[in-house]
């Protein structure tokens, strides 16, 4: 018995309420050109609390792989991404990540309408 083909899904797969996927995941190249491990870590931390990002249960690896594909360069090891625990991180950390990451993310997000 064959077991099925497993569709690789792409990084935009993964990200949700941006106007375009694509144009918001160049300007996240270009914002963060060379960090690695736990900095691009503390970026997608900042990217689920926002509700940009979207991993589920037992799918970063797809994930990193996706990531790493688009980026196209070295954003470090499996571990050194996915094995960074929030605690790691002081405020003062991700305070940063958040300003330079919160004009991008007001750019590109659906504006929903309260009811």
């Amino acid at each position: 018995i064959k077991k099925p083909d497993k569709v690789e899904k792409d990084l935009s797969d993964f990200i949700q309420n941006v106007k375009n996927k694509q144009e918001f995941i160049q300007n996240l190249k270009e914002m963060f050109p060379t960090e690695k491990g736990k900095s691009i870590k503390a970026m997608i931390i900042i990217l689920q609390e926002k509700g940009i990002i979207v991993i589920l249960d037992r799918q970063f690896t797809e994930f990193y792989k996706s990531l790493k594909k688009d980026f196209n360069r070295d954003i470090g090891t499996y571990p050194s991404i996915n094995d960074v625990k929030v605690g790691d991180f002081d405020d003062t950390c991700l305070d940063g990540f958040r300003k330079k990451l919160i004009p991008l993310i007001k750019t590109h997000t659906i504006k929903t309408q309260l009811v």
